[in-house]
């Protein structure tokens, strides 16, 4: 489903070019979404040789940041981290600005670093542009690091590659977008699945082929989301049904397939799928998303109210559906109570742009000091904030808001 049903309208939490990649809060596996890198991700850790990655290193490589795009609010001291704090917990407080500029600091030491490093900082810096919307930027950076799939990034030992997995299919995504040419990332994913493929074919590890095979799954479920983005539906379709073949029908994949059916406006195909969903949850929180794809808010309204008042508000996922809930009363014309609930979210959950930029249309649409409102509404969330964190609630995805976020 689009981003922005119109320019001044409503839109929905998330969508493929966000990152983390969280369509209607059901977690879609875009490989181009980075992750926070887990060791039981990785099947095997490859031997690194001596090789020199040093050109990666030059600063010139790396862009300033500006601080003019955030709100006077987050500027608060209160908000900003210590000046020693590692970089491990910048990225998980959600301190995304400044992790970038740390880590393209230790990026840029004139020491050559050891590449494990190297790439983790790399992967860091990326990542954290990503999660700041900063995507043309972290595009441009990833240029740097050339094909991937040459032999300098391969050990001449094993043949392993000398890249972790998460930023390799990061990379091939961005650089599709630094060379403006979608094609090359479609196809380096398809190159990437090639050798998933390969490599579960050779190892008779149970736990280490699951992961080879979850990450086959994904790749074909991005490689979708790619060819959705560049226009082409038909092919986006072919490759939902492949990964219908080739992996486990779980909950979970049900619902990003399900998912890309409705973006790709293949209700048909995405209710044949409710069927198969073992979870109610899921499955009514996707029939609830189909009610909204065929246009039917009236129906959506009743069935997000019902999913509202079973779900606790500390429920992972129950802010998706106080949200849903919100922007369907707006197509049916309760802007009040959608207003309200929008409200009451931000005082009870970490924010995330798609609600603050919800609520700010909101205020467009019900008031005359619209710049008035959204300017206290970025007061507020930046409060809450501070407040949070002092009562050892930690504030996350709402740490890094831009004015684009509240309208301003």
């Amino acid at each position: 489903m689009p981003r922005r049903m119109r320019e001044r309208g409503p839109h929905y939490p998330a969508g493929p070019q966000e990152a983390p990649w969280t369509m209607m809060g059901i977690p879609v596996a875009n490989p181009a979404s980075p992750r926070p890198a887990s060791p039981a991700s990785t099947p095997a850790t490859p031997r690194i040789d001596d090789r020199d990655f040093s050109f990666l290193q030059r600063p010139e490589l790396y862009h300033p940041l500006s601080h003019l795009d955030t709100p006077a609010p987050f500027r608060a001291q209160d908000l900003q981290p210590p000046p020693d704090a590692p970089l491990p917990d910048l990225m998980r407080r959600g301190h995304y600005r400044a992790a970038a500029v740390l880590a393209s600091g230790l990026i840029s030491t004139p020491v050559p670093l050891p590449p494990t490093e190297l790439f983790s900082l790399i992967y860091t810096r990326l990542a954290a542009l990503t999660f700041l919307r900063l995507d043309p930027l972290a595009a441009q950076e990833s240029k740097a690091l050339g094909d991937l799939s040459t032999p300098l990034y391969r050990s001449p030992a094993t043949g392993e590659h000398l890249v972790p997995w998460d930023l390799r299919v990061l990379a091939t995504r961005l650089q599709a977008r630094g060379f403006g040419d979608w094609r090359r990332g479609v196809h380096g994913l398809y190159e990437l699945g090639r050798e998933v493929r390969t490599a579960a074919s050779r190892t008779d590890d149970p736990a280490e082929r699951e992961v080879w095979r979850i990450r086959l799954r994904d790749l074909g479920i991005g490689v979708a989301g790619a060819l959705v983005e560049v226009g082409d539906l038909e092919g986006a379709g072919r490759a939902l049904d492949g990964v219908a073949d080739s992996a486990a029908t779980a909950d979970e994949d049900v619902g990003r397939r399900a998912l890309l059916y409705l973006r790709l406006g293949d209700v048909r195909a995405a209710t044949s799928l409710l069927s198969s969903t073992a979870s109610a949850s899921s499955g009514d929180v996707l029939r609830a998303l189909t009610a909204v794809a065929e246009g039917r808010f009236s129906d959506a309204v009743t069935q997000w109210k019902t999913l509202h008042e079973a779900t606790p508000s500390h429920y992972p996922g129950a802010e998706m559906i106080a949200q849903n809930l919100a922007v369907c009363l707006v197509y049916t014309g309760a802007l009040d109570e959608a207003r309200a609930l929008l409200e009451s979210l931000t005082e009870t959950t970490p924010p995330f742009p798609a609600l603050t930029f919800n609520l700010a249309t909101l205020y467009e649409l019900c008031s005359e000091r619209a710049r008035d409102l959204k300017g206290e509404l970025a007061a507020r969330v930046a409060r809450g904030i501070v407040d949070g964190e002092r009562h050892g609630r930690k504030g996350g995805v709402g740490r890094e808001m831009v004015n684009k976020d509240f309208k301003l």
